[in-house]
């Protein structure tokens, strides 16, 4: 019964170890992934501002002719 009862204890520390591990890791992978899309949406944002702006004085110039 003793060696049981150490080996269920040591078992569940274990587990628990194992557990705290992939939490941190799919922490990790989450921030990853979030500042990744911040990071895209920033250059999509940043590219669609020059595109309209490209737009804008393209068309002041062809209005002006």
């Amino acid at each position: 019964m003793l060696i049981s009862l150490h080996f269920f204890r040591d078992w569940r520390e274990k587990q628990q170890a194992e557990i705290t591990a992939r939490d941190e890791a799919s922490k990790l992978r989450r921030e990853e992934t979030v500042d990744k899309a911040e990071r895209a949406i920033e250059e999509f944002y940043e590219e669609y501002a020059k595109k309209k702006e490209r737009s804008i004085r393209a068309n002041k110039w062809v209005s002006t002719y």
